[in-house]
């Protein structure tokens, strides 16, 4: 790696043939000189660009990881590491991460390094700049970007000759497609910006093949979760300044637990930059779903997850041997599910289900009391929920199978089969709705497996009803109820709100959102509220999916299909509320036995 200054790699940019064609397409656009749009480019390059020093590089990131990541253990296997290595070695390798705290890209870096791998250059937003930091950080390889890209023609297509110069020269890229860190542990649906402008990059010609890695990182315990639940309950966002900086550090300081870092299935770059009818945006939301996907396929699940699941899906308090009999279903749907890696083996017993409990103790995820001299678990609701949604996807196949089984179990035995399958396609696209996942093919046909572990079909002359609980009583406890209540609330609170709008007009998202965060008191159909059911940015990433899934635009059509989709929300509380029922008499008869 040889040394760069902003002015040198801003003279390398545009001295690529494609940067001429573009200054002569915005001189034509803006009826100015080309000379004149030139300089501009000129300083908008000298603005991004980093001026990266091997020296600078090291050290940077010897600090960072001194400050903020010295005590993380992270973790990740060498066959994912080599099959990176071999990506690195045929092209130029942009990886996106899931994003959960401010020391994923040191994280990131750590395993990157052990691929053999340059460290690669960050994209920031311009609100990480802080005083003092930001030279030695442009100097170590962070690009700073304006938050806000829209309008500025000039300053976005720099961005796109700089980032085909990077693809070019072949250093590996990273940024996080959400945009800003999770606030609720669910993956958020995917921003399009700047994968836009780099399909952009890439149809100008860059001379390499571009990948794109999906990156999987799971912390335990989730860093700063408790300033995260203080922003969910209303709190308002600190401003990064150089004092928040160092506050922090001394958090961190003392902060220590384990990293996952997986890699999810690679995708070429060229399949999304000319995509039909050419169109670099469909391109980009096509990618952007499919990285979610890769992502979320990646995932693994951690002990802390699924005992966060049991606690924030059922009774105020339980007790550890409760705790250790409500995570076996759970334990044995993951083994269904052929995850990324194996389910934790130590919650098959109360001694490990007790010391991932006392683990998310120590992160303020619960809370331990002594009554009678037996101990009693309680979630702290925030907190528990970052930690269970790191995972809960996983269990969403099973938990969405219980459901169509129980409304295939109002219809003959010779129909079950067919009406459970559309009933699974439905629920899935309610419970991805706000994930950016889409009915993900995947998940569809592992819940596919489950339903068929739940239903009995019939003949084409069979008129006989089956009963699902008798039919249960094989398949194992009910998980819905726990995994599924809290989100399908939340939609049913956005959602109520958005079936009163007309179709004459565009519904303004800021509108149904604060009239949904007012009205989350209600009870109406609803169960009592859920831990995550009040959420700001839960309730924010639904109505960004819905408005890209149309759901918001002006049309006739409109307020039919978000009252269509209001009332099966209802409905599924309902067959919730119903599951709920049989689990508690299964359980009961389990008691008395």
């Amino acid at each position: 790696m040889t040394r760069q200054t902003p002015r040198a790699v801003a003279a390398a940019v545009l001295a690529q043939p494609s940067a001429c064609a573009e200054a002569a397409r915005l001189a034509r656009l803006t009826d100015r000189s080309t000379t004149a749009v030139r300089d501009e480019l000129r300083r908008c390059l000298r603005q991004m660009a980093t001026g990266r020093r091997p020296r600078w590089t090291e050290l940077f990131g010897r600090i960072l990881r001194w400050c903020v990541a010295g005590r993380w253990q992270v973790h990740s296997t060498e066959p994912e590491r080599q099959a990176v290595r071999r990506l690195a070695a045929s092209g130029t390798v942009v990886f996106l991460p899931s994003h959960r705290s401010h020391a994923d890209p040191l994280f990131l870096a750590r395993v990157v390094r052990q691929c053999g791998v340059p460290r690669p250059t960050w994209f920031a937003g311009d609100n990480l700049r802080l005083p003092l930091l930001t030279g030695p950080a442009r100097r170590a390889g962070v690009v700073f970007l304006r938050r806000t890209l829209s309008g500025d023609e000039v300053y976005r297509t720099a961005l796109r000759l700089y980032l085909a110069y990077l693809f070019a020269q072949g250093s590996p890229l990273e940024w996080y497609q959400e945009g800003s860190r999770t606030r609720t542990g669910l993956p958020q649906p995917p921003r399009h910006g700047l994968l836009t402008h780099a399909l952009e990059a890439v149809r100008l010609g860059v001379g390499r093949q571009v990948w794109f890695v999906p990156v999987s990182l799971t912390l335990t315990p989730v860093p700063d979760a408790a300033r995260l639940a203080d922003e969910e309950d209303g709190r308002r966002k600190a401003p990064e300044s150089l004092r928040w900086f160092l506050h922090y550090v001394r958090q961190q300081r003392r902060a220590a637990g384990r990293v996952d870092v997986r890699f999810g299935t690679p995708l070429e770059a060229s399949g999304y930059a000319w995509a039909p009818q050419g169109d670099v945006t469909r391109g980009a939301r096509l990618l952007g779903r499919d990285v979610t996907r890769a992502v979320c396929r990646a995932t693994v699940v951690t002990a802390e997850a699924v005992t966060a699941v049991v606690l924030t899906g059922r009774s105020p308090a339980l007790t550890v041997p409760d705790v250790h009999r409500r995570a076996q279903p759970l334990l044995d749907a993951l083994e269904r599910c052929t995850t990324a890696a194996p389910p934790p083996p130590e919650l098959r017993t109360q001694a490990g289900v007790r010391s991932a409990l006392e683990r998310l103790a120590a992160a303020g995820a619960v809370t331990f009391t002594d009554t009678d001299g037996q101990p009693l678990v309680r979630a702290v609701p925030r907190i528990a929920t970052l930690h269970r949604n790191q995972g809960v996807h996983w269990f969403w196949p099973r938990a969405v199978a219980e459901i169509a089984a129980l409304r295939a179990s109002r219809v003959p035995a010779h129909g079950a089969w067919e009406r459970g399958v559309r009933e699974l396609r439905l629920l899935l696209d309610l419970v991805t709705c706000g994930t950016g996942l889409q009915c993900d093919p995947f998940l569809l046909a592992t819940a596919v497996v489950e339903l068929k572990r739940l239903t009995v079909g019939g003949g084409p002359d069979d008129d006989r009803l089956w009963t699902f609980d008798e039919r249960l009583r094989g398949s194992g406890p009910l998980i819905a109820p726990d995994v599924l209540h809290g989100l399908i609330t939340a939609q049913a609170v956005v959602f109520r709100q958005l079936r009163l709008h007309s179709g004459g007009r565009p519904v303004d998202r800021m509108t149904v959102l604060t009239a949904a965060l007012s009205d989350t008191g209600w009870s109406g159909r609803l169960h009592p509220a859920a831990a995550d059911v009040a959420s700001p940015h839960l309730y924010s990433a639904i109505l960004m999916d819905a408005q890209r899934r149309g759901l918001l635009d002006a049309g006739g059509a409109q307020p039919g299909l978000r009252r269509e989709r209001a009332a099966n929300l209802y409905s599924a509380l309902d067959d919730l509320r119903t599951l709920t029922g049989l689990r508690n008499r299964a359980e009961g008869g389990e008691a008395q036995q």
